[in-house]
């Protein structure tokens, strides 16, 4: 799916609150290889994001362990506070000749498809420096029920991508929708302990003893077949527990997690107390001036936050509230309140609360392996008169509404207009006067040929500055890219 990609761009944060609930845009970022879809359905994961994972553990989250040996708790998402709890693993034990014993660092439902997809990182790194991931997928058969059980991985159906119904992936240095390598199971057990009918995300499970040998897939069958003398994995143990556990409404909270059901209670930002979701994707906020907010990624429902325009003078936030962007074209905001900490210190990622100094939010400029959320500035990617948007010195303005210290991130050096060397859809055309990366590397109008487009939003050519119209490369969010 093109429209999930767009993500990649932001190589390390997304903008806050970007994946829609109701009316309006919510939390959440995505992280992860699209999937090639079992059965030659269609892909069963969306495009890579940023790794902008939340810290691991939480209220919720496991207390034993760091996350490297997989005693923590699962990584959290950068719109959620944490994770559900990891369980310890230990990779090294038994691993069979050949293998490298891998730990997944947390297991937690994939954003862009939470009912039926989980997905983790695993250490150590094997390939390159790019990120490495695990995914677990649940492929009912037609017209059945995902049942309880403990299922052999080496017997039919779940010996081949092409059929499985509990379906273990791996993929080795992801790169935007691509991976150096794929891994599949040769041996081990799945045990499903619980899982939800019809599928909604909550399981709780166990993999045991699993071998994963390197495998290419067709593209057109998805039948997966082991590579002669291919690379090998080992997972001794991995375990994960996604079933929620509502608390009683009216429990004083500061995050929806501490709610223990984020696909029906949220942490009310009116009275700091868990309560029923109060929107979702058809029921808007009964308020028309409120805007419907994911507190964690991928929920089923929101809370109801006052809104506002960001950038804009008087947007309606009392003077101790910020007005957060929550949309890639700026065009919605909420009022949430500040805090304490200043640009570049740590902060934490609360739901009522920005933790951060006025104009700027709280961000995992980390990954999900090393989280470090930080205070950073808000910024008017879009404004006509942004003169070095941002004030640090090695500061850029991102997509999303964020200043990030350039150095880090992944900026392909062309200009607008100009071919991109690095083919993937990453951030181009540093503006060295105004401080905004205003393009994106983009092959929608020549596939395979990636040239840097000034981003735009649909309907408003002013943002192409007079060089051609805002054209609909069919990202999916309101945007477009100047052609």
């Amino acid at each position: 799916m093109r429209s999930l990609r767009w993500l990649a761009l932001l190589a390390g944060i997304a903008g806050p609150g970007l994946i829609a609930v109701g009316c309006t845009t919510g939390s959440g970022d995505e992280q992860g290889m699209g999937g090639s879809g079992a059965h030659a359905s269609g892909g069963s994961g969306g495009s890579a994001g940023s790794a902008t994972g939340g810290a691991a553990g939480s209220a919720t989250g496991g207390s034993a362990g760091s996350e490297l040996d997989g005693g923590g708790g699962t990584a959290g998402d950068d719109a959620s506070s944490g994770g559900t709890g990891g369980e310890p693993s230990d990779a090294s034990v038994d691993a069979p000749p050949g293998c490298i014993p891998i730990t997944l660092v947390g297991i937690q439902p994939y954003p862009s498809s939470p009912d039926s997809v989980l997905y983790s990182y695993y250490v150590p790194g094997t390939g390159g420096s790019q990120e490495d991931e695990i995914w677990i997928e649940w492929y009912p058969p037609s017209g059945q029920s995902m049942e309880a059980g403990t299922f052999d991985l080496s017997a039919a159906p779940d010996n081949n991508y092409s059929t499985c119904t509990h379906c273990i992936r791996g993929a080795e240095d992801v790169v935007g929708t691509n991976a150096t390598k794929t891994y599949f199971p040769e041996s081990g057990t799945l045990i499903l302990n619980d899982i939800h009918n019809p599928l909604d995300g909550q399981s709780k499970g166990s993999l045991v003893n699993v071998k994963l040998v390197e495998v290419t897939l067709d593209p057109n069958t998805s039948v997966s077949t082991p590579v002669t003398n291919g690379s090998c994995l080992y997972i001794n143990s991995a375990s994960w527990d996604l079933v929620a556990h509502p608390v009683e409404a009216g429990t004083t909270c500061s995050n929806a997690e501490e709610c223990g059901d984020p696909n029906h209670l949220v942490c009310d930002p009116a009275t700091a107390t868990c309560q029923s979701g109060e929107c979702d994707s058809q029921d808007k906020c009964a308020n028309p001036s409120e805007q419907c907010i994911a507190q964690v990624a991928a929920a089923k429902v929101g809370a109801c936050y006052p809104g506002c325009v960001p950038f804009s003078t008087g947007n309606g936030c009392s003077p101790d509230h910020e007005c957060v962007n929550a949309s890639w074209d700026q065009g919605t905001g909420y009022c949430n309140a500040r805090g304490t900490h200043t640009v570049g210190q740590a902060c934490t990622r609360i739901d009522l609360s920005t933790d951060c100094v006025a104009g700027s939010v709280c961000k995992n400029i980390g990954s999900d392996v090393s989280p470090d959320f930080r205070c950073v500035q808000q910024c008017d990617f879009f404004g006509t008169t942004t003169t070095r948007a941002c004030t640090g010195l090695d500061d850029s303005c991102f997509l999303g509404s964020v200043c990030l210290q350039t150095s880090t991130q992944q900026v392909d050096p062309a200009g607008i207009g100009e071919l991109c060397g690095i083919n993937d859809y990453v951030s181009c055309g540093l503006n060295a006067v105004t401080g905004v990366v205003d393009g994106v590397c983009d092959d929608a109008f020549s596939s395979g040929t990636y040239r840097c487009y000034r981003s735009c939003r649909l309907g408003n050519d002013a943002d192409c500055h007079g060089s051609g119209t805002c054209t609909d490369a069919h990202w999916g969010n309101g945007l477009g890219d100047c052609k």
